[in-house]
């Protein structure tokens, strides 16, 4: 499951429908990543409505899950979330992977050193 921004799913439409025509999932992470906590009803509701219409004009799907960022949400976007029939989801292991000396060998290994089946593991693309 890839959870994408809305701003980086404008910018790159391309490769969002690349990521669901080859079998995955394609949800939500907000349009901004801003800390759910700062906005009010009005800011959660566009975060959430404005990413959800892009994933579906671009799949053809509206998204079922919404991983708030930083695993942060209020109560504003958990009702926006269930008005749009998207599933919060959290993770089990962060991978801690967005740092500018992290690499691919050190995400690995701890990621590998603490991975079990059914675990909700988080990477990024490390761009922002």
């Amino acid at each position: 499951c890839f959870f994408v921004l809305g701003r980086k799913a404008k910018a790159h439409p391309e490769l969002v429908a690349r990521i669901h025509a080859e079998g995955h999932e394609v949800a939500s992470h907000g349009y901004n990543h801003h800390f759910s906590w700062l906005l009010g009803p009005r800011g959660m509701k566009r975060e959430i409505e404005m990413t959800s219409s892009l994933i579906t004009t671009i799949t053809g799907q509206p998204p079922a899950l919404y991983r708030p960022p930083w695993g942060l949400f209020n109560l504003y976007s958990f009702f926006v979330g269930l008005l749009h029939k998207q599933e919060v989801v959290l993770w089990s292991f962060m991978s801690w992977d967005w740092g500018r000396r992290c690499t691919a060998e050190a995400i690995v290994k701890k990621v590998l050193s603490r991975v079990k089946d059914g675990a909700i593991l988080v990477f990024h693309d490390g761009k922002k």
